[in-house]
């Protein structure tokens, strides 16, 4: 890191961040938003002398609490709601929790994610560390791209039914009227994309930018999209912040941008947060009328994989480890 500024909340976090770039002297910073915008620890950094990697240290795990109790209660919760008609999807995150004996070098993991993951978007900031398969939005010159996701499955097969498609329609429906304002001749794809062991329900926007406008206005209208928060938005936004605990930079815009208003964001999926012996892991997965619970379960494991690959962690062999003494 060169400079730090922490931008606050609000929707003016983001033109907070703008203006504070302009004044610094630089012309580019990476920054990473906390997913609710009412909650503190958002981060802009510009760049400083380049770090330099030491050797190479694997971490021993000593205990894990896979948040499973806390995930259910939500998940009955949540289904209730939708059940009710007073959502029509919401996304309900997971928070697995590993100590480790030895402090966890949060760049060897960013560059093992990085040589695992090579077709993702990896990022290490601020402690945040992770490989997205989601861009929420990039902006070359005019060219404007985002790929909204919903819909995760371990083959294309899996991907199908009406539940799925549903579910991903609202992700992509919130998209593209975010993108109106600022952006003019919008063209869709709709695919699969697989990341990985995981495939994804994916439409990709393309467009050209509107005179006037850059990289963070459209962070401000697009964030959070239905894929990472549910429909409708300030209604999921409220449950999410009833039963769960807070996401901080999880599931966030997390990316760089200039002061020519250019910049790419994904969002904060596939991570942890990295403090000392502690790592946090995050993954959700969207809920509406009829979901499964196993199912649901289950494709939150499959978002983990990545993640605890790269903190040397088998998710293959399906252990609940229980927390160490004193933790």
């Amino acid at each position: 890191e060169g400079g730090r500024f922490d931008p606050g909340t609000g929707p003016g976090r983001y033109e907070r961040a703008r203006n504070w770039l302009e004044g610094s002297g630089a012309t580019r910073a990476m920054a990473a938003f906390t997913f609710d915008p009412d909650e503190q620890g958002s981060v802009v950094v510009t760049a400083g002398e380049p770090m330099i990697p030491g050797a190479e240290q694997a971490a021993t795990l000593s205990g894990s609490v896979d948040g499973r109790a806390a995930w259910e209660e939500g998940f009955a919760r949540a289904t209730a709601a939708l059940a009710d008609g007073a959502l029509e999807k919401v996304v309900l995150a997971r928070h697995l929790v590993c100590d480790f004996l030895e402090p966890v070098d949060a760049f060897a993991v960013w560059s093992r994610l990085t040589t695992e993951n090579p077709e993702t978007y990896q990022f290490l900031i601020d402690g945040l560390v992770g490989a997205s398969p989601e861009l929420l939005v990039g902006v070359d010159r005019r060219r404007v791209e985002s790929l909204a996701l919903a819909g995760t499955a371990a083959s294309s097969q899996d991907l199908e039914g009406s539940k799925l498609e549903h579910e991903h329609q609202l992700a992509a429906d919130s998209v593209k009227s975010a993108l109106r304002r600022h952006v003019e001749d919008i063209r869709s794809t709709r695919s699969n994309h697989r990341f990985g062991e995981l495939v994804h329900a994916a439409t990709r926007f393309e467009g050209l930018l509107r005179p006037g406008s850059g990289i963070l206005d459209l962070l401000a209208e697009l964030h959070p999209t239905a894929a990472v928060a549910g429909t409708p938005r300030d209604a999921a936004i409220a449950m999410i912040r009833d039963i769960e605990p807070p996401r901080g930079l999880y599931a966030g815009p997390v990316g760089w941008f200039d002061t020519e208003g250019n910049g790419e964001f994904a969002i904060a999926l596939r991570c942890g947060r990295v403090a000392g012996h502690r790592v946090v892991l995050y993954a959700g997965g969207g809920l509406v009328a009829g979901s499964d619970l196993l199912s649901e379960w289950a494709e939150t494991e499959l978002k983990l994989a990545p993640m605890q690959s790269a903190l040397g962690i088998d998710h293959r062999r399906g252990d609940r480890v229980e927390p160490a003494p004193g933790s």
